[in-house]
């Protein structure tokens, strides 16, 4: 079961006669969510950029203890990385998309381990085979671009054609293919995308959830459909509070 800590501003407080709550503060929900235990923090909108913000993330532990931060917020913490899914929630959320029988996977070696923290581990070999092995299935093709695959794929994509007969192509490069008909899921830590190699229409996953990642895609391929496992997440949980 995996653990989900989200930080987003709760409904705006009631002002009355100009004067600001004292008694404002976060209120912390937990709850069970596709199979995920999610500590929910919702913050005084009448916190939004003031020290008792940074002080409660900071409190909370920050970056370290993974915890998301909502696109409200985003402004308040520039540079801040968003959590990399456990490999169950990014199948979900590729799962709960219009379905894409060509599915392209971008992993890309990463140089510095120790600075982009436990991410970079996660978007190897354990984590790879675990998250195919759930969205393989009536796929038409499968490509792996980059060179972030783990020594064991090879043996790994002999037992998916032995289960399927799906044949992957391990590539260095995003394959001409219908855009209408492909998904490409992005793992990379770097904040660079070939966006202009994509095909028109493709749907775009981006699981590091990359303010850069996302700019880019909006002003250059507005054609193609973004997503990131963040604004998937902002989207469940404002829905279930009523907050948006």
């Amino acid at each position: 079961m995996g653990e989900i800590n989200y930080l987003m501003l709760g409904p705006a407080a009631e002002r009355k006669k100009g004067f600001l709550p004292r008694a404002a503060k976060p209120q912390i929900e937990r709850f069970f969510w596709q199979e995920n235990v999610v500590c929910l923090y919702l913050i005084p909108a009448v916190w939004a950029g003031g020290r008792k913000l940074t002080d409660f993330v900071r409190s909370l532990g920050g970056e370290t203890q993974e915890l998301w931060i909502a696109p409200e917020l985003e402004p308040y913490f520039p540079g801040w990385k968003q959590p990399f899914p456990e490999p169950e929630l990014a199948a979900f959320i590729l799962q709960r998309q219009p379905f894409r029988d060509n599915l392209v996977v971008l992993s890309q070696r990463t140089q510095k381990r120790e600075e982009d923290g436990d991410g970079a581990y996660r978007r190897t070999g354990w984590w790879q085979e675990r998250f195919l092995e759930m969205v393989f299935t009536d796929l038409n093709r499968l490509y792996l671009v980059g060179n972030g695959w783990g020594s064991g794929t090879e043996t790994f994509l002999d037992w998916i054609y032995e289960e399927s007969g799906l044949a992957a192509c391990v590539t260095d490069r995003i394959p001409d293919t219908d855009g209408r008909r492909t998904a490409v899921v992005d793992l990379c830590a770097d904040s660079r995308i070939p966006a202009k190699k994509m095909a028109a229409g493709s749907l775009y996953l981006d699981l590091t959830s990359c303010p850069e990642k996302r700019r880019v895609m909006r002003q250059k391929r507005a054609d193609i459909s973004y997503i990131s496992a963040r604004n998937y997440l902002d989207t469940a949980f404002k829905a279930r509070y009523n907050v948006m």
